[in-house]
């Protein structure tokens, strides 16, 4: 997996087999990590706007995360190393 991009304590971006995976940091007393794999249209957005959409997608996914939750995939299991 080749990191891209990291916004300490908020993102990270990576390619893995040609896919966006993105790693948003959430929680407040525990914290935990919502991954997923970028869709078309986020994708998309991601190379028109850039760090800034990241921005906005790390927020809708800290202030949301049930709604990216059947989405989230399991990096240790998935060896994305």
């Amino acid at each position: 997996m080749e990191e891209i991009l990291r916004s300490q304590w908020n993102y990270m971006l990576c390619r893995k087999d040609g896919e966006l995976v993105f790693s948003v940091i959430c929680g407040s007393v525990a914290i935990y990590e919502i991954n997923i794999f970028l869709n078309k249209q986020e994708t998309e957005n991601y190379h028109e706007k850039g760090e800034e959409y990241l921005n906005e997608l790390a927020d809708r996914i800290r202030n949301n995360p049930g709604l990216y939750k059947d989405r989230h995939i399991d990096l240790e299991n998935e060896h994305l190393n």
